[in-house]
């Protein structure tokens, strides 16, 4: 929910002698439509503080797994957030290898036991000219399309395991991914009546859409593979770690993550420390490895495959498959508004006006993609 600066300040003209307002400064900042009111009050960064508002920064977390909540609190938060001790079992790492997947947590398989984060690093082959796809003013990126859904058949073999969420920057990515659930929804269906398939909730949605929201299980696809565009905002990145509950999963070209940067990108770049510190958590998977996460015996139905080119070790490992081949028929476009309903997405039209609020956003900043 979104509301407008007359709105807001209806209730400030009421004659209140307190006010208290809720809100992270740390992440998404408010949408700002005019370049004149960025320019001229100062709305893009502005310090409450400055203005006499007194801030106090809520430490207690009741959401993520304590290994999830690290980087985020030592990065965004001063190291000062702390977990409450009654959330904790609902905090258990999802463990798909006990429930018939071949799934395993990078870190297991090095011995070091369950760390419930994993980047795979989709690097292209010497020469590619990159697995990104521009189209109009957004991207997609079917090669790392494939994967996140390959994860999320993996995650989904866990019974305890409710809610997965796929989450990227971009709309098309978003809107790509959830075609492809909606193609299979019949055979997911078929797989939780037959006991193999057990989360309820399995959606995709461009991460400022799903800022305030929260799942046991986050996906994220970074999609770019040349620059990082706004990619590279450090509250949207934070708001897309932060959202998972029990097990954080990041696809993307490390490459491009460690050393691109937008100019037009008010923030530093905090991907090159994300990634080293999954790395130093045995947590990152790159080459061969990256191949055998894309032939997990938790097959991806056919109907879901995306329709992918093989540029890519992920992009030839889901071609073959442990069936020798899986790739689909080109995905069509569609009305996504009615996509989102058939999923059984309730409010589709709440995400349908975030998005829209986000491409003006994008638009205002000076980006020429969302």
């Amino acid at each position: 929910m979104q509301v407008s600066e007359p709105s807001s300040i209806i209730p400030l003209s009421l004659g209140a002698e307190w006010v208290l307002m809720a809100g992270d400064l740390k992440q998404l900042p408010p949408t700002i439509k005019t370049e004149v009111a960025r320019r001229l009050l100062g709305y893009d960064g502005i310090a409450l503080h400055e203005l006499g508002v007194l801030e106090v920064q809520l430490k207690r977390q009741y959401r993520m797994h304590p290994a999830i909540r690290e980087f985020p609190s030592r990065q965004f938060y001063d190291n000062q957030l702390f977990e409450d001790p009654a959330c904790m079992p609902s905090m258990d790492v999802p463990q798909p290898s006990k429930h018939g997947c071949g799934f395993k947590w990078p870190s297991e398989k090095r011995g070091k036991g369950e760390y419930p984060i994993a980047f795979f690093d989709v690097q292209q082959a010497a020469g590619d000219p990159g697995l990104e796809e521009k189209v109009g003013t957004s991207y997609r990126n079917k090669d790392e399309a494939s994967l996140v859904l390959q994860l999320m058949m993996a995650m989904a073999c866990d019974p305890s395991v409710r809610s997965i969420f796929i989450l990227t920057p971009y709309k098309l990515q978003a809107d790509y991914i959830t075609k492809c659930l909606v193609n299979g929804r019949a055979t997911l269906d078929e797989m939780r009546a037959a006991g193999t398939f057990h989360a309820t909730e399995v959606k995709a949605h461009t991460a400022d859409g799903f800022q305030g929201h929260e799942a046991d299980v986050v996906i994220i696809s970074t999609v770019r593979s040349s620059r990082l565009g706004h990619v590279q905002d450090e509250r949207r990145l934070n708001v897309a770690i932060t959202r998972a509950r029990r097990a954080l999963l990041i696809v993307g070209h490390a490459r491009t993550l460690k050393t691109g940067s937008s100019p037009k990108c008010p923030s530093a770049n905090c991907w090159p420390a994300l990634l080293e510190h999954i790395k130093g958590h045995h947590g990152y998977v790159d080459g061969a490895e990256v191949e055998e996460y894309g032939t997990l015996d938790c097959a991806l139905p056919q109907e879901m495959a995306p329709a992918i080119t093989p540029t890519s070790v992920v992009t030839a490992a889901a071609a073959a498959g442990p069936s020798g081949g899986r790739g689909g028929p080109p995905i069509q476009s569609t009305d996504m508004g009615a996509a989102l309903l058939q999923l059984g997405l309730g409010a589709a039209p709440g995400r349908l006006w975030a998005e829209m609020e986000e491409r003006e956003d994008a638009i205002a900043a000076g980006f020429d993609e969302y």
